[in-house]
């Protein structure tokens, strides 16, 4: 029996998948993520972030963003940056725009909802510094780490 990944329905014939992955098994992440957003009442606000990923080594192939290495390495990404900010209200997801040497320090946008209301300012700060104090604790908590074998 075929298992389609990342929420793909084995069709029959073929996995039919979700618009954001595409492969065989559906397991490879598009470049891009669809939303509704944003709803009545709400704004899309990003900030740009740089993490460095100590448990991955950095390679010529990560350069091509059609390659499977870097395709195999944002989905890992995708997945463990959740863990990050996915309990952020309005956490929406991310986005690569650059990896570069360093382990992988890997530059990204991160995308929230936020209520638009008179206080919006105030909103995207606060979620700015849990922003910020996720990656902290996310540091503090990290030791030394081997290829895949982090949560």
């Amino acid at each position: 029996m075929i298992i389609c990944e990342n929420g793909g329905t084995y069709s029959g014939t073929t996995c039919l998948c979700p618009s954001s992955f595409y492969g065989p098994l559906c397991e490879f992440s598009t470049d891009s993520f669809t939303t509704n957003l944003p709803y009545p009442g709400t704004i899309v606000a990003s900030l740009v972030a740089n993490v460095t990923v100590t448990n991955f080594n950095y390679t010529a192939e990560l350069n091509d963003t059609q390659s499977d290495a870097y395709r195999l390495f944002e989905k890992h990404f995708r997945s463990e940056i959740k863990k990050v900010y996915g309990t952020i209200p309005g956490y929406e997801g991310v986005e690569i725009i650059s990896l570069s040497p360093g382990s992988i320090v890997v530059e990204h946008e991160i995308f929230f909802t936020i209520m638009e209301t008179d206080n919006v300012t105030e909103t995207f700060e606060e979620t700015t510094r849990m922003v910020v104090q996720r990656l902290q604790e996310t540091q503090a908590t990290q030791g030394d780490c081997q290829h895949d074998t982090c949560g």
